[in-house]
């Protein structure tokens, strides 16, 4: 038989207890019902240069959701590019649905980017490469790096991937040029919707030691995995007064066997 436990956690001021097995994940709502886009409020002006010096002193100090390195392993490098931009007035952040021609990762929502090849420079170079071909993004065009997060290890461990900040000002989705096999949409989320507490839930998983991961839904597409932990980790230092989620792993009250 499985072990049980139970998992206790707070919702709406109200204490909430289920029962799991020694697998089990979760989506946990931290949310209100009270939570309101009018109560909510507005971002001002995060991308100006004041910001982006503070955002630039703060890359080096972001904390890693998860470790999950193997141990001893040949690591692979890969980049994103994290852009931020204006869409119809409104400060968001892009993002691209993969394809579901896709082997790996299809369906999902992610960054554009890819794995280093021997011709990039660098990192920057391979996230610029990779967003031409993704999304056509004009390399030549008004792109603003901001800088770079520190590298994270892919799902199963084996790849180090940098996200690379950047700001391509004022875009037109409709004027992007996706390439079908590989990118399914380009979407953009208001980063006022991306800070919304009614937006955000979590996963515990139970495994590795427990670890906590965040996920954003009830817009466009849901955004989990790698591409929410960059997004959580860039809001928290892009806009720390109206993003103040916090990720906790919560212990189960009891064990028992049966």
């Amino acid at each position: 038989m499985h072990s049980q436990s139970y998992l206790r956690f707070y919702h709406g001021g109200r204490l909430l207890t289920f029962a799991c097995n020694s697998v089990h994940t979760r989506l946990l709502s931290t949310s209100t019902s009270s939570s309101s886009s009018s109560s909510r409020p507005n971002l001002m002006d995060p991308f100006s240069e004041p910001n982006k010096k503070t955002v630039q002193s703060k890359l080096d100090t972001v904390k890693p959701v998860r470790n999950n390195w193997i141990a001893g392993g040949t690591t692979a490098a890969a980049a994103v590019l994290v852009p931020l931009c204006i869409c119809d007035g409104e400060p968001c952040i892009l993002y691209t649905l993969r394809s579901s021609k896709l082997v790996q990762h299809r369906g999902e929502v992610s960054f554009p980017g890819g794995k280093v090849d021997a011709s990039d420079t660098d990192v920057i170079h391979t996230a610029v490469r990779e967003a031409e071909e993704e999304i056509g993004l004009d390399p030549t065009s008004s792109v603003d790096m901001w800088g770079q997060l520190s590298p994270l290890p892919s799902r199963d461990g084996k790849m180090a991937i940098t996200p690379i900040i950047c700001n391509i000002g004022s875009v037109d989705i409709h004027s992007l040029v996706p390439n079908k096999d590989e990118v399914e949409q380009v979407f953009t989320e208001k980063l006022d919707t991306l800070c919304d507490s009614a937006r955000l839930g979590f996963t515990q998983y139970r495994s590795a030691g427990g670890y906590t991961l965040p996920v954003f839904h009830g817009m466009n597409h849901r955004i989990w995995g790698l591409t929410a932990i960059i997004t959580h980790q860039l809001l928290g230092i892009l806009a720390p007064t109206h993003y103040r989620h916090k990720l906790k792993f919560i212990l189960p009250l009891l064990k028992v066997r049966r």
